[in-house]
């Protein structure tokens, strides 16, 4: 849903999109057949072929914590994130399915966390809300109760550098039926 409404999300839409996963599957082969201008590889070596002065570039790097922490793959990342966010027209997206990456310290412009009904999800939002929504406890299981009650609706917390406090939204990309939820004290 992400790369097919890329040329809505973003001002200066992607030229090309690549898209960086450690297992391949189905919806893969479905994706690539809509979308021509969309790469997948399991490979994080070539990166660097695709970066761009002149073309914007949409880079996801799905699942791959493991790949990206040894050797010169963590260089790469940081490169990536350091320099080439800066210097070319590349736009980034780590996809990750852990709170911590050892060995990883970046600064990121903005990160999305994606909560499902899952006991996991809970107690890591139950964590997450402890840290980030100090003064207004409960908040984030509220919106997390309300949100998930619709079946396959995920909570989505965003944390950008140009917001003074994280929020909370039920939809990755803007719709007729995106709720955006605030402390009370934001």
């Amino acid at each position: 849903n992400f790369i097919e409404n890329a040329h809505n999300v973003f001002t200066i839409p992607p030229k090309k999109i690549v898209y960086i996963y450690t297992v391949w599957q189905d919806k893969f082969q479905i994706c690539k057949d809509k979308n021509p201008h969309v790469e997948f590889t399991d490979s994080l070596d070539n990166v660097k072929d695709h970066l761009s002065t002149e073309d914007q570039l949409l880079l996801i790097i799905d699942d791959a914590q493991n790949r990206i922490t040894k050797g010169d793959a963590l260089e790469a990342i940081e490169h990536l994130f350091t320099i080439c966010t800066n210097h070319c027209k590349l736009t980034l997206c780590l996809v990750l399915h852990s709170w911590s990456i050892p060995k990883l310290n970046l600064i990121l412009n903005q990160c999305a966390y994606v909560f499902f009904f899952r006991v996991r999800d809970v107690s890591a939002l139950i964590q997450l809300g402890r840290q980030s929504f100090v003064y207004e406890r409960g908040f984030l299981i509220k919106c997390h109760r309300r949100v998930t009650a619709q079946k396959y609706t995920p909570l989505i917390i965003i944390f950008h550098c140009d917001v003074d406090s994280p929020y909370a939204r039920n939809t990755l990309l803007p719709s007729e039926n995106t709720e955006c939820y605030f402390p009370s004290y934001a």
